[in-house]
Order: structure tokens, then sequence, then C-alpha cells
């Protein structure tokens, strides 16, 4: 038989063009340098133009294989029947070749395991792949190997890789938490555990709030010992990707008050069974988006930007894009009862990414699409564990809903009856006292709003305001007093004196002994600001009556958001009502300048350009606005605002490409009411 030879394959470079960002979303890129006009328009940060992908001719490669086994072949002795021995043998081989290896691919920041260097095209294809497998395990599993099996036979010490560096402060613990699916992994037959890696703090370093809660729980970390390897699930396996995922995975399981789990108050969402791997995909977006907006600058927050939006793009294609049909049935929904919970916890922290990446229209679609499969099947999701904590997690969603824009509430317009009042009892029911208030704070807006529209009905909004008042004094009962700021705090001094500087200086507060101090900080300023606006008056031809404890009530928030650090407050609250929302308001209810000064500086201050539903750089801009137009009108023509409509939601998140769009710019709806009555006015903010 003539041998023809082996055929050389016809291989091209594909043309792949396009930054990074552009080419995660699947969108149309124009090659701008430096950046895109796409990343310019939706406000994202352009990931750069990568080198094109090039492929290698392996005709040599397969050549030098296929002439390995012709030789092996001729060389081949009559076939022995293999020994137990030399299997055992043989099976420790990839074990040992994956120690080697392993020095080269653990640090979070290395990337010789990603690289192509063509000084290695000398090695054949088996030992490629086995370098490969070796890498990935150990980059997945984060050192599974003990510092034992390295020492030689021969009793001979040697030199342990930093891999094996011994933990130290900033060091990853295998915390508990991580074991939650340990018995459903069993099942499957898969047991794959990991001791920790000695690499970098997940968490970002937040300015910790010195709490007893706190140095307790630290303490009890430091001395426990672990009795058993927890687990890696079978989800995560299937769903990491990089090197930094590990890194991620314990951000969003820190038990710390600053863990993504702990912020969206869903710490037994791992005990649910059957989480695939989008949920896993979802929960690596999460904290990777988490991480790269608290560590901006470094090495690690930019990766961690793109690697989330990698991740975020597989979950969203795992369980479709969350829309409703012209029935308004969710499509996309779990075919079968197992996969429900594991569905709409992802669909929660895809709904939660898109917030913190202020796509208010997506979150708002997210929630309503979660809302729509509760309606059908609300039964199955309440006899789950879980099913709870993720109907009280979307009833704050519902809740955030209302507080941003009534027009696109969820808890009424969407949801059947039954959904409704379970929304309502998870919120009223939860032991958390910030849920508890979420279900006053919706209320008390919709009758500021109503009071200041119609005045002449005085007495009717006051019977209102008096129930709602009692309200909030019987949810005071209820907070613990370690989440209360000290009584005699109350009536104390606000003011720094011995700051020097031009304006006031506010004394800061701080509640030490709560568990979690800026959850218990901002809930109580929510508090105070309600009873401030439900105390308050709107009488016909008057300008509003404040009650006579304003004042105080209005500096003791200043002081409340003066004693929590920026990066603290703006991490805890995420994903919430936030503490700037309390800030706008003690800006319009105070009457004296220098408190208004020191409000808007402590705005303009903020690090990050959003604060869960609001945008801090457009409360800003609004704040300097709306002092400009009652200085040009106000009293002339006796105006009054009722409320501010940020118009968020009607924005498109993939604006066409002939659209000219300045991405500073942004509209409001202005409420308003002067002598001929009131008026709405759309004003685009410069």
């Amino acid at each position: 038989m003539v041998d023809h030879g082996i055929r050389k394959r016809n291989v091209t470079t594909r043309d792949r063009t396009g930054c990074v960002t552009c080419r995660s979303r699947r969108l149309k890129c124009d090659e701008k340098k430096p950046h895109c006009n796409n990343c310019t328009r939706l406000n994202l940060e352009c990931g750069g133009y990568a080198t094109p992908i090039k492929f290698r001719d392996q005709t040599d490669l397969l050549k030098r294989k296929h002439g390995r086994k012709r030789k092996e072949k001729a060389q081949t002795p009559a076939p022995t029947e293999p020994s137990p021995s030399s299997n055992a043998q043989d099976s420790v081989e990839p074990t040992l070749q994956s120690h080697q290896v392993s020095q080269h691919v653990v640090t979070p920041g290395d990337e010789t395991f990603h690289s192509a260097d063509e000084s290695h095209q000398t090695f054949d294809e088996s030992q490629e792949l086995s370098h490969y497998e070796a890498a990935a395990s150990l980059a997945l599993i984060s050192g599974g190997i003990h510092q034992d099996s390295l020492v030689p036979a021969g009793g001979h010490q040697t030199e342990s890789p930093s891999f094996y560096t011994p933990f130290d402060d900033t060091t990853l613990q295998a915390d508990s938490t991580l074991g939650g699916l340990e018995e459903s992994n069993t099942d499957d037959g898969l047991n794959t555990s990991y001791q920790g890696v000695a690499t970098p703090s997940s968490t970002p370093v937040y300015p910790r709030i010195d709490s007893p809660f706190l140095r307790q729980r630290q303490s009890d970390q430091a001395n426990r010992q672990l009795t058993s390897v927890p687990t890696i699930p079978v989800g995560l396996l299937e769903s990491a990707k990089f090197a930094e995922d590990m890194v991620f995975y314990h951000h969003f399981t820190d038990t710390s008050p600053y863990g993504t789990l702990s912020i969206l108050s869903l710490n037994d969402i791992l005990q649910a069974e059957h989480l695939d791997k989008a949920f896993f995909h979802a929960a690596l977006a999460l904290a990777a988006l988490d991480i790269s907006q608290a560590r901006p600058t470094e090495a690690l927050g930019s990766k961690a930007a793109l690697q989330a939006l990698d991740h975020f793009v597989t979950a969203l294609g795992t369980v479709r894009m969350a829309q409703l049909d012209d029935e308004g049935v969710a499509t996309g929904c779990p075919p079968n009862q197992d996969n429900a919970i594991s569905w709409l916890a992802t669909l929660l922290l895809l709904a939660n990414f898109e917030l913190q990446r202020g796509q208010m229209k997506l979150w708002y679609i997210h929630s309503r699409a979660a809302v729509t499969f509760l309606s059908q099947h609300l039964n199955r999701v309440q006899e789950s564990p879980v099913g709870e904590s993720l109907i009280r997690s979307f009833s704050r969603i519902a809740a955030l809903l209302d507080i941003f824009d009534r027009a696109y509430s969820v808890r009424y317009s969407i949801a059947s009856p039954d959904v409704s009042d379970s929304l309502s009892r998870s919120l009223v029911n939860s032991p958390h006292s910030a849920d508890r208030l979420l279900f006053i704070l919706p209320r008390v807006i919709k009758l500021e709003e109503e009071w200041r529209s119609n005045p002449q009905h005085d007495l009717h909004w006051r019977e209102q305001a008096e129930s709602l008042i009692e309200e909030l004094k019987a949810w005071r009962k209820t907070v613990p007093d370690c989440d209360v700021p000290p009584l005699h705090e109350h009536t104390a001094n606000p003011y720094n004196e011995d700051a020097e500087g031009p304006g006031i200086s506010i004394r800061p507060l701080s509640i030490p002994d709560a568990p979690e101090p800026v959850k218990a900080a901002t809930t109580f300023m929510h508090y105070l600001v309600s009873l401030l606006r439900l105390e308050t008056r709107y009488l016909p031809g008057a300008v509003r009556q404040l009650p006579p404890k304003a004042k105080k009530i209005v500096l003791l928030v200043c002081r409340l958001a003066a004693g929590v650090p920026y990066a603290s407050c703006a991490a805890v609250n995420a994903y919430s009502h936030g503490m700037v929302a309390a800030m706008m308001n003690c800006y319009h209810m105070s009457e004296e300048q220098e408190v208004k000064d020191w409000v808007k500086n402590w705005i303009a201050g903020f690090p990050r350009e959003r604060e869960g539903i609001w945008n801090v750089r457009h409360a800003h801009r609004v704040l300097n606005y709306v002092d400009q137009e009652y200085t040009r009108r106000g009293s002339r023509y006796n105006w009054e605002i009722i409320k501010v409509r940020l118009i968020d939601l009607e924005t498109d998140a993939t604006p066409s490409e002939d659209e000219e769009t300045d991405p500073d710019k942004f509209s409001v709806e202005i409420y308003s009411r002067c002598k001929r009555g009131w008026s709405i006015d759309f004003v685009e903010i410069p």
C-alpha cells in the first residue's frame, strides 16, 4: 500500500477584532482608539484591544506522533500481563507531574498559565495536555496537596515552594460555608477537597469599624481548627475559568459584613440542592464586579472587571435572558422542579449585577421575570428550605422599585395577590430590622408626595401620617439596643469645636456594639428621616412647617453619616437604599446653609459613582440645579418642588450606532407646584 504521507492543514488566522468588552457583550465594535464608542456611550470601561488569536500549524506535531507510533509498533515485544505494582506506579506519575508544575500557576496574578510560548513547540501533544490539566486542576482546587507528600523517600527535606507558605493574617482560610453542598456532591460520586491557599485576602480591605461582635468572631476564627476538609461544589468546578476564581468565591462566601452573601442577607443559599454552574457563574461575576469596584486602581481590580463580564455573559447565556412574552409569562424558566431554586437564585444574582452596573432597566426586567415566575410556582418555591430567603430577597427588590419609581412597581401590577401578600409578609416577619423598615418606607414616601401635591386635604394626610408614625415607633421597640446609638449621644453637641478650617465640622457617631455597624447606622438614619418627613406639615398658600426638633434630627443623621467610612458605606449599601437618599432629605429639610454645605460636600466625596439604586454623581448635580431654580423663581412665584424623578429606566442600555449621546448628560422629571397650580417638567441636567 502506497503511503501518501500526511496532508498539510490549511491554517489561517481568524479575523477576531474589536475591544475585549464588546467581544464579551457580543456587540459590534467600531474599533476606535484609544476607546471604542460603544464603551463610551454605555459608560463602560473599555478593555482595550487584545492581540488576535494565532493558530499554530500542527502538521509537524502530527508527523512526530505518527512516527513515534510506527517506531513503537516495530519495537513492541510480545505482550505480557502487567503486574499490580506497575499499575500503581503508573497511576502515581500524573500526580507527581502535577506537583512539579504547581509552583507556576498558584498565584492569581501569574499569567504564565495562559501564555503561549513559541519556544515550547517541541513538546509533544501528550506532554502539553498533561501540563495543562495539572495546571488547571491546581488553579481550581487551590492547593489540595500536602507538604509531606513532597518529601523524598530518602528522608531529605527539600525546600518547599512558595505555594505552601504558612498562613498569615492575609491568608484565606478554608471556611465551613464552602462545604454546604458536601452531602449532595458525595451522592454524585465527586468529592474534591482542598485545604486552602496562601493568596491575598479576597475581601476588599475596607476600614473596619470597631465592634465587640466582630472582635469575637475574628477571635473564634483564629482559634478554630479545621476538623474536616470542606468540599468544593460541583457547579463551581464546572464554572471556574480563571486562576482568580477561587479569590472571587472566597469573597462571595465571606461571612464578614463585607462578604457578598452577607450584604445580600442570603447566607443560607448554598444549602440549596441542585445549584448548577449558571448559579456559580453569576456568583463569581457578582463577586468579581464588587472587587473590581473596590480596587479600581489595582491589577486585580482591572482584571476582575473583565472576568466578571465574562462570567456574567456565560450565566446569562445559560439561563437565557429573563424576558416576558406577549402573555406575560416568563421565558427561560426551569423545565422541572429540581432546578427552580437554582434558576431563581441565578436570576437574583444577575439582577443585582445589573443594579451595581447601573443598568436599571435590566435590573427591573430580571426582577419582573422572577415575580412572574413566583406568581405561577409560589408553592414550589416555598417548599424549599431556602425558598423563604429567596422570596425575601425579591421582596426587597420590589420595595426598592417602589422607592425608586412606583410606575415600575412589580408588587401589585404584575404579582398575583398570593405573591403580593407573600412578599409583604416576608418583609414584615423578617428577622432583620432593615427589612421591616423597608416595608414602611415606600408608604412614607408616597404619603409625602401626595401631601405636597394636595395640601388642602391636610386633615386626611395628618391621619395617615399619625398611623405611619405609630408603625415607626412600634418598629423602634423591636430594634435591639446594640443597633441603636447610645441615648446620651442624641442630645450631645454635634459640632467638633477643636476643628479648624472653613465651615462646620460634624462629630462622628458610630454604633460600635452592632453586629453590622454600617447597616445599623443606615437603617437608623432612614428611621429618623422618615419621622421628620411625617411630622412636617404642608399647608395651602404657606411654606412648610417643620417640627421643633428638625434641626437636632438632621444633625444626628449627619453625625451617623460621618461615623461610617466611605468605603464601608459603598460596599455594604451596594444593593440597597443607602445613605445618599437620607442625606439628600437632610439637605432639603435643613434651613442652615452651613449644614447644607456639609451635606453637599459629603455627597461629593463619595468614592463610587453609585450607591445602591441611586447615582451619587447625578444626585449631587440635581442638588445644584434645584438650588439654582429656587434662587431664580422660588420666592417670586412661591415655587416648590414636589419630587424629582431620575429617568433611568427609560434609557436604552444598548443604543444604536448612529445615536450620539453625551454620557455626562441625564434627564430628570420635576414635579413642582406654584401659585398657578402644579406642573411636570422634563429637564436635561447640564
